[in-house]
């Protein structure tokens, strides 16, 4: 029955008393733009409750390309996610397995290859978080310098999203690489 164990989230009985159901919908042009957006709506609350919208080239499954059947709808009315480091891009600075973070998304059929995205970011975020506690970020830094040396690392576009220092951001030290590489 809604509000009773196990469905205690409800507007019932045993309700969480402090979790404030507001959510944040966002979701356009490029995924720094949209995680500006997020970090601009949930500024000062402790409950980040994200729902993202995403562009009908993501929504179809398309990848972002310069056809002009596809050029011209790539993040508009949503957010362009086609990567695991857009997703990274998109979520970072949110800890995505903190109990008061929740995200919600809107997709349709390639809801199982965004879903493996946002795990992937979730899981990564871990072993970031694990590898500067347990290593140091000095550490992590060296590595990840290592690994690109000679090679194209990708970067968050401060244009389209946050001023960010280098530290500042969960999830954005591993963009390229997954966690697997590190541990």
């Amino acid at each position: 029955m809604p509000g009773y164990f196990p469905f205690t989230a409800g507007a019932f009985p045993f309700k969480r008393q402090d979790e404030k159901p507001t959510r944040m919908f966002a979701g356009e042009g490029a995924p720094e733009r949209t995680n500006r957006r997020f970090h601009y709506l949930s500024k000062d609350s402790p409950f980040k409750r994200l729902s993202t919208a995403f562009d009908s080239i993501t929504l179809y499954g398309q990848n972002p390309d310069i056809r002009p059947d596809i050029y011209g709808k790539i993040g508009n009315s949503g957010v362009s996610v086609a990567t695991i480091d857009d997703a990274k891009k998109l979520y970072s600075g949110f800890d995505l397995t903190d109990e008061h973070t929740s995200v919600s998304m809107t997709i349709n059929g390639p809801a199982p290859i965004i879903l493996a995205m946002f795990f992937n970011t979730a899981i990564d975020q871990e072993v970031e978080k694990y590898l500067i506690k347990d290593k140091g970020n000095n550490w992590l830094k060296n590595k990840i310098n290592e690994i690109y040396e000679n090679k194209y690392k990708p970067i968050y576009n401060t244009k389209f999203g946050l001023t960010i220092k280098e530290d500042d951001h969960l999830g954005l030290r591993l963009l390229g690489i997954n966690g697997e590489q590190l541990i």
